[in-house]
């Protein structure tokens, strides 16, 4: 059951949350998520049966997360719409002749995790199990699982400049430098800001003071394209400062 309220969207499902007692005294469960306020209520045209994702009418996924505002979840690799949602997945056309995808949603984006199904009706998950009614081959892998790579993937340096300039996203580890270098080159601004996130330098900045392969020269790469160091700066994290004092030198 879904409810409008002004701008406020409460949303009931058939899951045991809380024990109150009726009128006539009897016990009566109930589960009841409230959902972020939103400024196009009339827009939001489907929700995942968590109540944690919505599809607005142009097709795009918005995750919602208590009381922030809605954030746009990006598709990895894909350009067309999204259909509808269905369960605990969204549902796309397949990107290659006739049939449907079924999308994993992690916390910050969407990929492919079943293609070419004839249809795909709804899929949930439980603690121990994953259910689910689809026309097709039987999937061979848990939705949740590809949940977490897509939020890996999210991760890779390229896909946080090509995010942030809305960009084609692709699977990524770590850091692609080359396909980096040819974001820039195409005209993505190191500078791009994301709401509620740092610099970007300054995010590479921090994971190359952790160590991790390839950062340092992401680092270099961004400043050689006109990153603002003034804005990554972090007087806390001598290991960050020193990062960016030696890829300033070199470029």
């Amino acid at each position: 059951h879904v409810a409008a309220l002004g701008n406020l969207v409460t949303w009931s499902a058939g899951k045991l949350l809380s024990r109150n007692a009726g009128a006539s005294g009897e016990a009566k469960w109930t589960h009841q998520v409230a959902l972020c306020c939103l400024d196009n209520l009339e827009n939001i045209v489907d929700l995942s049966s968590d109540g944690c994702v919505a599809l607005d009418r142009d097709g795009s996924l918005l995750r919602i997360a208590g009381l922030q505002r809605p954030v746009r979840l990006p598709v990895l690799n894909r350009s067309g719409k999204v259909k509808r949602l269905a369960g605990e997945v969204a549902v796309a056309e397949a990107a290659r002749g006739e049939g449907e995808e079924a999308l994993a949603l992690g916390e910050r984006g969407a990929a492919a995790w079943e293609a070419g199904l004839r249809s795909c009706g709804a899929v949930f998950s439980g603690l121990d199990f994953t259910m689910g009614f689809v026309a097709g081959l039987l999937p061979t892998s848990d939705h949740r699982e590809m949940s977490d790579i897509v939020d890996f993937w999210l991760q890779g340096g390229a896909n946080l400049l090509a995010r942030r300039c809305g960009r084609e996203l692709f699977p990524e580890q770590g850091v692609d430098l080359a396909r980096l270098k040819a974001l820039l080159a195409d005209g993505c601004n190191p500078n791009a800001k994301d709401d509620g996130e740092d610099s970007l330098l300054l995010c590479f900045a921090r994971r190359a003071a952790k160590g991790e392969p390839g950062m340092a020269f992401a680092v270099s790469i961004l400043l050689e394209h006109g990153a603002d160091q003034e804005e990554a700066i972090d007087d806390d994290d001598a290991a960050v400062v020193e990062i960016l004092r030696k890829a300033g030198s070199r470029t």
